[in-house]
């Protein structure tokens, strides 16, 4: 199996019980839904999996039941991360003990480091790990951003099997391409609900969208699926109506609290799930905001399945 497919990876919103602990049938359903609509491999513990407020066992804990559910099916990476080096390089360690199939790998999380500090940093996980490492370059929670001139020499290296760019500047994202475009065994994805034709287009080789965990579908259309114009323009508005969920408004919570909190409410939905709590210090949505919620995925989900029904008949 190839361990960095190109595709549609979705990065799994963390459904969990009481005390942060997954249940298997849950794990099993959100598997099934993603397999079922044909996305190419999975992230756990990612930015919209909560990684910030899970602690390193629970991570741990989630990725073995999500690597038991898959069984082989699909590639799982899991997202790890720390304050310095020697602690991403313990949660690398235990993440490929726990069945990891890549590793999607934050630099420190608190020191601002230079560009010659990354490149030892990410040579320092690769060198205790024997499975890919993928950069995850996401400026907004960390101290900078990933260069191109960094990626580029730990692709030349072999450090580095990919990038995923959740920066959402397509310039750079554009550049980060083109330098490692000709590096065998590099691939590189973005981040991003609303534009994943256009990183299609850039040359991005997957992407990896939140809401891909409520409709797979239009997100693996619109990356990998022919060309349609009517689908694709369907797939679009689908992609962009779902995007919009994140600014959908819950009283006392941040934008990132409501990406989480409409990505819970939306994929449980889907799934016929009750909402599982929220973690702490994130909002729990109320009646009126679940009710919202739920109102824009019904929309998504009735329009997807008309225009698909259509689309198969002609």
């Amino acid at each position: 199996m190839n361990s960095i497919p190109a595709g549609v990876i979705t990065p799994l919103v963390s459904l969990l019980g009481p005390g942060a602990r997954p249940d298997a049938q849950v794990v099993k359903q959100q598997v099934e839904h993603q397999l079922a609509g044909g996305i190419a491999g999975l992230v756990v513990a990612g930015s919209t999996g909560e990684f910030g407020n899970l602690r390193l066992a629970e991570r741990l804990d989630l990725l073995e039941h999500v690597v038991a559910a898959v069984d082989g099916r699909v590639p799982v990476w899991c997202t790890v991360g720390g304050m310095g080096t020697a602690e991403v390089i313990d949660a690398a360690v235990l993440a490929q003990r726990s069945g990891a199939d890549a590793l999607m790998v934050l630099q420190p999380l608190y020191m601002d480091v230079a560009d010659a500090e990354i490149l030892a940093h990410f040579r320092a996980v690769r060198e205790r790990v024997d499975i890919p490492v993928v950069a995850y370059n996401i400026p907004l929670r960390t101290p900078r951003g990933l260069t191109v001139e960094a990626i580029g020499q730990l692709a030349d290296e072999g450090v580095l099997a990919g990038i995923k760019d959740s920066s959402g500047d397509h310039t750079l994202g554009r550049q980060l391409v083109e330098r490692t475009r000709d590096i065998e065994g590099f691939s590189a994805f973005a981040g991003g609900e609303t534009t994943i034709d256009l990183v299609r287009t850039i040359g991005f080789d997957g992407c990896v969208p939140g809401t891909a965990n409520i409709l797979p579908e239009p997100a693996v259309h619109l990356f990998s699926g022919p060309r349609d114009e009517a689908l694709d323009r369907i797939a679009v508005d689908i992609c962009n109506l779902l995007g919009d969920m994140f600014y959908h408004p819950l009283r006392d919570a941040s934008f990132q609290s409501q990406v989480v909190a409409s990505l819970r409410v939306a994929t449980s939905h889907v799934l016929g799930l009750e909402l599982p709590a929220s973690l702490p210090p994130l909002t729990r949505p109320d009646t009126q905001y679940i009710d919202s919620i739920i109102q824009i995925v019904t929309e998504a989900q009735s329009s997807w399945r008309d225009h698909v029904g259509i689309a198969e008949k002609v």
